[in-house]
């Protein structure tokens, strides 16, 4: 605490200019604070970042990692308000470029701090806006991101890509289609995980695949942006490989979920209705869940 405050005074005292060991210094300081309540920090540490952005440097770098560390510092506090707050200057601080950086191995940690708060604290407006209007315009940080999660955080941000996708003016949510080319591969590879979801213990794997086939219903339904994955290689095999396997073992409600996705995946695109058509007929699936959404399956 005395460290930070005697950089503090420093910084200060440099204006415009401060010599890049300070930088590093604070960054460090910030990693260092767990007490930061308790000991007074949370003023001080708000009052070296306003002082942060209005530097000048020929090495921008350690700025920005002297605020990163800083911010991150805040919203890990015991403190709603700050974290409110430290939330906020984080929105108004990123850019395009800012994001990129935050995929980075070094920084990655406070993007994904953030997406923690979306979870547990999802009161909090300003988190929300940071992913939503941030987050999910970068494919690569969202691909760091996602290998960096929990299966109850992956969760979470499929919820908030969902959330984008069916809002009312959704034909530019932001959302570039190397996303959505991820998620499909990422649905491909653990599909199977599905299988499992009956059994005693939570399967929070199962849990993820399901949310992922829901947001690829989403982006197969009404986005034309998203269209192209009608021709994602072997999405469509896997999809009615994982159909076939579910309607065996009698898990209704996923199998509905794979109807849907079938679906779209065959509406207007000849290729894969012709691919479908040489299968094996075995009659109709269950179709209550699907009809009680408005949609009705016919055998044609």
């Amino acid at each position: 605490m005395k460290i930070l405050s005697k950089l503090s005074e420093e910084i200060q005292a440099a204006d415009v200019e401060v010599e890049e060991l300070i930088l590093q210094l604070t960054a460090a300081c910030f990693r260092a604070q767990s007490l930061m309540r308790s000991l007074g920090a949370i003023d001080l540490s708000i009052r070296i970042l306003d002082m942060l952005q209005k530097l000048k440097s020929e090495n921008t770098d350690y700025i920005f990692e002297a605020l990163r560390c800083g911010i991150q510092a805040l919203l890990c506090v015991d403190d709603e308000r700050a974290v409110g707050y430290s939330s906020m200057v984080l929105h108004t601080c990123l850019d395009e470029h800012k994001v990129e950086q935050l995929a980075q191995p070094g920084n990655i940690h406070l993007a994904l701090k953030v997406m923690e708060l979306c979870r547990t604290q999802s009161e909090l407006d300003w988190t929300v806006l940071i992913a939503t209007q941030h987050f999910l315009k970068s494919s690569v940080l969202v691909k760091n991101m996602y290998a960096g999660m929990s299966h109850q955080e992956r969760v979470t941000l499929l919820q908030l890509i969902s959330a984008q996708l069916e809002e009312e003016d959704s034909k530019d949510c932001g959302i570039p289609p190397t996303v959505a080319t991820f998620l499909a591969s990422c649905f491909q590879e653990r599909c199977g995980a599905v299988l499992t979801l009956a059994s005693k213990s939570d399967n929070e794997e199962a849990l993820t695949v399901i949310s992922l086939l829901d947001v690829l219903c989403e982006m197969t339904s009404d986005h034309k942006q998203f269209m192209f994955l009608q021709n994602h290689p072997d999405l469509l095999k896997s999809t009615v490989d994982l159909l076939q396997q579910v309607h065996a073992l009698g898990k209704t409600i996923i199998s509905q979920w794979a109807i849907f996705a079938t679906r779209n995946i065959l509406e207007h695109n000849l290729e894969n209705q012709e691919l479908v058509a040489a299968l094996e007929r075995c009659g109709v699936a269950d179709d209550s869940a699907l009809r009680a959404m408005g949609f009705r399956v016919e055998k044609r």
